[in-house]
């Protein structure tokens, strides 16, 4: 017997996310009968700045090998060393890189490179390629999902990502079992969609089992 690659789940969507429909600001609507389209109409939709309108040219990121690698400083200490150096500690790398380095070089050397060109500009509702795809592998290779038919979305952090995951799947009056200690805005995300939140005690006595 075969087991199925798909995860069926459209049961357990709750009734504002069933009723959710997906209309892009500039979708093509039908002309009016007595107007006839152009045969090669020109697109004006879509459209982005030049990336040279920026006013930034490349970001790069240091970072450190270990928390406080000089032991505790002062903040007047901590101004005082990087006024002078940058990251040589850690590691030091390129983010954002300059659009016309990527556009002179092989596309395949860069090709999960997010240079200003992108990096700054409109990007896709799920979030850049390349860091989708960073997450997309990391949760493969550390989480490793039971079915083939998944994927990644970035949000603006734990708690939006929360709100947005309960919004989909959580009708008014619905109930969650949380842990007593749980992340805050869970419960505010309950407050404000109507679902009511049960508290679990959590046991942090040893375990004699099998003693």
């Amino acid at each position: 017997m075969t087991q199925s690659t798909e995860y069926k789940h459209e049961h357990l969507l709750s009734e504002k996310g069933k009723n959710r429909h997906f209309t892009h600001f500039y979708r093509s609507f039908p002309l009016p009968d007595d107007i006839k389209a152009h045969p090669e109409p020109l697109e004006l939709v879509g459209g982005v700045p030049n990336f040279q309108i920026f006013p930034v040219e490349s970001i790069k990121v240091g970072l450190r090998s270990k928390p406080f690698p000089n032991g505790y400083e002062t903040d007047a200490e901590i101004n005082a060393a990087t006024a002078n150096t940058a990251s040589k500690d850690g590691l030091s790398f390129d983010v954002l890189v300059d659009a016309s380095k990527v556009n002179e070089a092989k596309e395949e050397d860069h090709h999960e490179e997010i240079d200003i060109k992108s990096g700054l500009q409109y990007s896709n509702t799920a979030g850049l390629d390349p860091l989708l795809k960073f997450t997309k592998d990391f949760t493969k290779e550390v989480i490793h999902p039971g079915y083939e038919d998944w994927n990644t979305v970035l949000t603006l952090g734990g708690a939006n990502g929360a709100y947005k995951a309960f919004e989909s799947v959580f009708n008014e009056g619905d109930v969650l079992l949380a842990q007593e200690f749980t992340f805050t805005p869970v419960v505010n995300s309950a407050k404000d969609i109507g679902f009511d939140v049960v508290s679990v005690p959590l046991d942090f006595a040893p375990t004699t089992k099998g003693a």
